[in-house]
């Protein structure tokens, strides 16, 4: 009798503890279809961990791990842009000025022709005519990392032709100087495969495009943005039907040969490939002078040259200034398809705004903005690098904090900062997710996602999965979430999909178990 009562109640234990795994005590028990992921094969090692407030009646909904360290992974561009929008303004607008470094007399400038580099990430190179930022769901950024990558249909020197038009109006014919960009804003950086620098063309990107021609020719090849000085040697070849290993792209020290070699399968219909222009300064400054070249402007000097000092720009004639889109695009561009080289453009936006240059001094006014103004404790991040390294941590009830700040702040400035983040089934880097459930549209939030490659199991490994922002409840409630799974099992890519679905499931499950609307 006592051995059977003493397994009883190590069976109930066994059980409570069990139960406490799924749902903390202190709240209610997460939705059953929620606990019914969490117990699949590929979590069994994992450390998940939620938060959720109804931010109407500011009531906890859900915790489990809301006070653990976890992997954000890009779920930190939430905490970078924030910090972007409060310190500049949702309805900020970079302003580029081009000078006259000289005289100006019958048409000619007799001297140097000047545009300072202010930080602005697209140089009106993605610019609608409705005054935002165009983006694809599988943008260019990703184009080398995820299959199906897309490009804008906006000219990426269109900025750069609306300078070289104004230059034109202001009566310029000639240039005895050289054509220069000032890029003393602050340093130029690069993090992971991005150059960070005052100056940016088409994301400090070379774009190249192959389609198929018929089996055993050369592919068909396009890039942008095209620039004379730029020679692209394509090398890849049309093979049968399954047999395409894809594209490689090389380039020279100076970049002025890029080569690209692989295969393509005639039934493929494009692959897009990016390379990183490793010289943006000199690229703009090519392709600005090509700019003026096709506007009729004859350029005498090419090459190298000094710039004068800073202070000398207030004696000088503007010829002309590119106007951006508000900020606040920006904020939707870096959110939605998760652009890792704006995120880590802030930190250097940041800096500038307190009178410094360096990323690392950007950082530290980051940290100060999150603990002064949002009131994040200092214990409840860690945040190394501005676009979502695997060195950040955070809780999940430091980013409800952050969430509610923005819930708190003007109806229209929160607003606008929702439909910055991705759409559940609509767009960006949540559009393919749950296109057919009900929490499709509602739901509107950061994704995050890190994965390498374990190379003693010979398996890639999800290190997390994380998604954050809001949730429009059935009952018209907004709701603030945080829910990550680190150290997912996940051999294949196939298997990353499949915890991308989860990861939909979890947040419907959460949508739905919110009730009925009143």
């Amino acid at each position: 009798m006592q051995g059977t009562l003493a397994k009883i109640i190590i069976s109930l234990t066994a059980l409570v503890i069990s139960n406490l795994c799924i749902a903390d005590t202190q709240n209610t028990p997460l939705p059953a279809a929620i606990q019914t992921i969490m117990q699949k094969p590929a979590y069994q090692h994992a450390l998940w961990a939620f938060y959720v407030k109804d931010l109407n009646s500011d009531k906890v909904l859900y915790q489990y791990n809301g006070e653990q360290m976890v992997m954000p992974a890009s779920n930190t561009k939430l905490f970078t842009v924030s910090a972007l929008l409060d310190t500049y303004g949702l309805d900020y607008r970079f302003k580029t000025p081009v000078y006259a470094d000289g005289k100006i007399n019958k048409g000619t400038l007799h001297g140097n022709l000047v545009l300072v580099a202010k930080g602005d990430l697209t140089m009106g190179g993605r610019r609608t005519k409705d005054d935002r930022i165009a983006f694809t769901n599988f943008d260019h950024v990703d184009a080398n990392e995820i299959p199906g990558a897309t490009l804008t249909k906006q000219d990426p020197l269109a900025g750069l032709t609306q300078l070289a038009k104004q230059v034109k109006q202001a009566g310029v014919t000639r240039i005895t100087g050289h054509v220069l960009v000032d890029d003393r804003l602050f340093e130029t950086i690069q993090k992971r495969a991005n150059i960070i620098s005052p100056i940016f063309i088409n994301d400090n990107l070379l774009d190249v495009s192959i389609t198929p021609n018929t089996v055993g020719k050369l592919a068909n090849l396009t890039w942008r943005p095209h620039i004379p000085q730029v020679n692209v040697n394509n090398h890849v070849k049309t093979v049968a039907k399954g047999q395409g290993k894809g594209i490689e792209i090389s380039t020279n020290d100076d970049q002025s040969e890029i080569t690209v070699t692989g295969s393509i399968g005639v039934d493929e219909t494009s692959i897009v490939n990016v390379t990183t222009i490793k010289h943006p300064k000199q690229f703009a400054q090519y392709a600005l002078q090509q700019a003026l070249e096709k506007q009729g402007i004859k350029v005498l000097n090419q090459g190298a040259a000094a710039l004068p000092q800073a202070s000398d720009y207030q004696n000088m004639k503007t010829l002309a200034e590119l106007n951006s889109a508000p900020l606040i695009e920006y904020a939707k561009l870096i959110l939605k398809v998760s652009h890792n080289a704006g995120a880590n453009l802030i930190p250097l936006l940041l800096a500038v705004k307190h009178g410094e240059t360096t990323y690392d001094q950007g950082m530290i006014y980051l940290g100060k903005y999150l603990r002064d103004t949002v009131k994040i404790p200092a214990n409840q991040f860690v945040i190394a690098e501005a676009a979502g390294a695997d060195k950040n941590r955070v809780t999940p009830a430091a980013t409800e904090k952050l969430l509610h700040y923005w819930y708190n702040k003007p109806k229209t400035d929160f607003k606008q900062f929702v439909a910055a983040l991705p759409t559940l089934g609509v767009d960006g880097s949540l559009a393919t997710v749950e296109k057919n459930s009900s929490a499709k549209g509602h739901v509107f939030a950061k994704t995050g996602t890190s994965m390498g490659f374990d190379t003693a199991n010979d398996n890639l490994f999800l290190y997390t999965k994380a998604l954050a922002g809001y949730i429009q409840a059935p009952n018209g409630h907004w709701l603030a979430f945080m829910f990550t799974a680190n150290n997912v099992t996940s051999p294949t890519i196939n298997d990353l999909f499949g915890v991308l679905a989860d990861t939909g499931a979890v947040t419907t499950a959460l949508y739905e178990s919110t009730g009925e609307t009143n």
